[in-house]
């Protein structure tokens, strides 16, 4: 507004004491270097109008050497440098115009504005200080004065100026807030209180009130706040402050049917930032208890967060991350598609989407997706590995190895070990689900070439060696998975393969040794390792605790809800308790 209210003076300004040179011979001699100042500098506005800025800088320069001392050329230079970020040579232009005209209000104000940019505080305030003096009736100079004090932890002279502030413009929001911020930051809590007090009985105001309600909040003053909570919420019943602050209270009373109560329409406020909301859900997240008893209201309040921010990503990501932990997939998917008609082209909303699918193990809908988006994000190894694991999945072996193959060829390009590695073992495996295990094999030695100890590699190669290839060694294969136990010794998977295959070696003893590691190191919850060790116990002829292990295997099965394996557990624990009685 100031610069608007200046660009009119210039150019009246101008206009007139043209106008006034030619009307009035005998009072004022018009000079030549008079009217090329004044033409150059109505030339000059005319092209920083049109956003010439070069051709009015000029122009500018022109009217200075016909009149070095013209304030509103300096001042039009002044508003040129700020255009161009030269913030510096603005200061120094404004700066030169309020020296040569002490008494125009705007060549003070901007000078000021621009010390700000900056970084000159002090500047900024002696000028300020000095401005509230010359021009006691402009309220604006006294706003800034109430922003630099606070800023510099000034709180006594806020007070002088925010009273003097209200002389001028009545009581306001902005004398209010600034006393109460200042009382705030003293620790001085009752005396912030009754400053809003005072200015809500004046002016009624549902800022006022939800920061009482949050100040007597504090205080532990929970039905007073509430009051207060309620009264702002009558002044406005949107008031997003007013509603969060209801629904912490209601939530710290363990007061959870009232809290989701103000949860929600909080939650679907469009007015209120995303941010705010998201930041709050972090806070709730870190109660886990607290989601666990309330997970389904929980999901209502995502999704209503969701549907009032569509096209905020983090709305998105936490709405729908929450949303698939707590079993509502299909919700949480929508979420996320919704996400991608808005960012069709932004990467993390891409991979957010192939993360969710691929945690969903929505295998289908993975590799098409994969299929029409990689394309847009080339090189990106993350998303060929997703499309990868879901052709893996759908055992279509051929194509994941192709699509792996990507990966492999540009970790080699970028030499990153990391994901070569990774992409060798993959495709190795891949290799062995084909039966083709002497392939399989040239891949996991490129892997173990690049670190003999990459513990996976030699898992999996150690078990495939004991357990599928009719010519394996044993030894070898023993030999390998014991390099995994030394370098993670309680590593239930491990021990799981090194266990069997003492079995298989007949080395009962020590497999049992091996699987009651497992078991304290949570491989109770495994059908797969339970089944193992009990067969290990029954061929030490320990039948009890063996079928004891199998009744664990068949229960963690049923858990797990793979009907397959749990009757062909059950088939085999009749057979075995046949054997038994032998």
């Amino acid at each position: 507004m100031k610069m608007k209210k200046l660009h009119v003076f210039i150019t009246i300004g101008l206009i007139f004491s043209v106008f006034m040179a030619c009307q009035a011979n005998g009072q004022e001699k018009v000079t030549p270097a008079k009217t090329n100042t004044e033409t150059h500098l109505i030339a000059a506005e005319a092209a920083y109008t049109q956003q010439k800025y070069k051709e009015a800088t000029a122009e500018c320069v022109a009217a200075l050497e016909f009149n070095s001392n013209n304030d509103a050329a300096y001042y039009l230079m002044a508003k040129l440098s700020l255009q161009m970020n030269k913030t510096d040579d603005a200061e120094k232009f404004c700066k030169k115009a309020a020296d040569l005209d002490t008494s125009n209000y705007y060549y003070a104000a901007d000078l000021a504005s621009i010390y700000l940019m900056n970084n000159k505080i002090d500047d900024a305030r002696n000028l300020y200080e000095k401005m509230s003096k010359k021009y006691p009736g402009k309220s604006e100079v006294f706003l800034n004065l109430i922003n630099i004090y606070s800023k510099t932890n000034d709180y006594d002279k806020v007070f002088g100026v925010a009273d003097r502030l209200e002389k001028i413009a009545g009581p306001n929001e902005v004398s209010t807030m600034a006393k109460f911020e200042a009382y705030s930051a003293k620790r001085q809590y009752p005396q912030a209180i009754k400053c809003l007090e005072d200015a809500d009985a004046v002016s009624p105001n549902p800022k006022y009130d939800a920061l009482l309600g949050d100040m007597n909040m504090d205080l532990f003053n929970d039905t007073l706040a509430l009051k207060y909570y309620n009264r702002a919420l009558d002044h406005d019943t949107t008031y997003a402050p007013a509603l969060f602050g209801k629904a912490e209270l209601y939530r710290l009373r363990n007061d959870y049917q009232n809290f989701f109560k103000f949860l929600n329409p909080f939650m679907a406020n469009k007015e209120i930032n995303p941010k705010m909301k998201t930041d709050y859900l972090k806070q709730i997240f870190n109660n886990a208890g607290f989601l666990s008893r309330y997970k389904e209201q929980m999901a209502e309040s995502m999704q209503i967060m969701a549907a009032a921010n569509p096209d905020d990503t983090t709305c998105n990501q936490i709405a729908a991350m929450y949303l698939s932990g707590a079993g509502h997939k299909d919700e949480a998917r929508k979420i996320l598609e919704n996400n991608l008609k808005y960012y069709p082209d932004v990467y993390i909303v891409n991979i957010d989407y192939m993360s969710f699918l691929y945690s969903a193990e929505e295998w289908r809908r993975l590799k098409n997706f994969g299929d029409s988006t990689i394309a847009k994000f080339p090189g990106k190894t993350d998303m060929l590995q997703f499309k990868g694991l879901a052709e893996y999945n759908l055992k279509l072996y051929d194509s994941s190895i192709a699509t792996l193959s990507q990966v492999e060829k540009i970790s080699k390009e970028r030499n990153d070990t990391t994901l070569l590695i990774n992409s060798y073992s993959l495709i190795g495996d891949l290799y062995h689900l084909k039966n083709q295990n002497k392939e399989a094999y040239k891949y996991y030695k490129k892997a173990l070439k690049i670190n003999p100890k990459e513990s996976p590699v030699l898992n999996n190669w150690a078990w495939y060696i004991a357990t599928s290839d009719k010519s394996g060694n044993l030894n070898k294969a023993l030999e390998m998975s014991k390099k995994t136990i030394e370098l993670e010794p309680d590593n239930t998977t491990y021990l799981d393969t090194y266990g069997w295959i003492l079995y298989l070696q007949g080395n009962y003893p020590e497999a049992r040794r091996q699987f009651q590691h497992a078991m304290a190191y949570g491989g109770n919850d495994n059908p797969v390792m339970l089944d193992h060790y009990a067969e290990v116990l029954f061929a030490l002829k320990e039948y009890d605790l063996a079928f004891l292990y199998w009744d664990k295997a068949v229960e963690a099965a049923k858990k797990e809800g793979d009907t397959a394996q749990t009757e062909k557990l059950l088939e085999k624990i009749a057979g075995k308790k046949e054997l038994s009685k032998k």
